[in-house]
Order: C-alpha cells, then structure tokens, then sequence
C-alpha cells in the first residue's frame, strides 16, 4: 500500500506489523513454553545469514540474542534471558556435530539444552559435510 492510495496506512496496522511477529517467532524461533514466558523455547531457523541480533521484550524482562556465521564449520548464539526464566534450545545437529554451552560439551542427542537465566553461549562445531 502506497500512502498516496492508502492515507490512514500507519505500523499498527497487521500486515505493517507482520515483521515485529515474525522474526522473532520465525527466525529466530522465540516462543514462550509457558504462560507469562516462565519458560521459553529458542529454536532458529538463520539460513544464509552471517549475524544476527534480536531483543524480545516479555512480562519477565527481555530476551536478547546474537548470532554470528565464524565460518563453514563455526557458529556462535549468545543468548541472555532474565532471571526469572528458563529456556531451552535446540538446532538440527548431526552426532558427529559438537555443541558446547558456557565452554562446556553438551550432549545434543535430547535435541535441545536448557538455558538458564543470565547470559549462555552456544557455540557448535559442524563435524561433517
């Protein structure tokens, strides 16, 4: 919608709005696991992308969360939650992938790692090809 066919057109509108929805949901995969975000689940979706960063505002305080390509094989998520929730994670890996969290190797064979409040640094080590 052009402003010169459509003069009320304004962000509030739902389809102007769509992308404030979508990434968050979409790309990244926030969505909350409970009512009120007491637990959320992270699962994104980046594609080609080579970074990424996002804050999600909650009841419970903000979610907020980086993402950076290093290379073919290297990926980096940074991703702080408040301290009234908890969150879990979880990427398509393959068991020769290496998935570490705070520096510790995780094992991924649940599909998915807990977050804990505060800041988690997941980094995976793309073993095969």
């Amino acid at each position: 919608w052009d402003m010169k066919y459509k003069t009320n057109a304004d962000w509030n509108h739902a389809w102007g709005a769509a992308p404030a929805n979508i990434i968050p949901r979409g790309m990244w995969g926030i969505i909350p696991k409970t009512p009120g975000f007491d637990a959320i689940e992270v699962k994104p979706q980046m594609g080609n992308l080579k970074n990424s960063s996002i804050v999600v505002p909650t009841i419970r305080g903000q979610i907020k969360g980086e993402f950076k390509k290093v290379n073919n094989r290297l990926t980096q998520y940074f991703i702080e939650l408040p301290a009234n929730m908890v969150g879990e994670f979880s990427v398509n890996l393959t068991s020769e992938d290496v998935l570490t969290l705070n520096g510790e190797i995780v094992n991924s064979s649940f599909g998915s790692v807990r977050l804990n409040p505060g800041v988690n640094k997941i980094v995976i080590e793309v073993n095969s090809f």
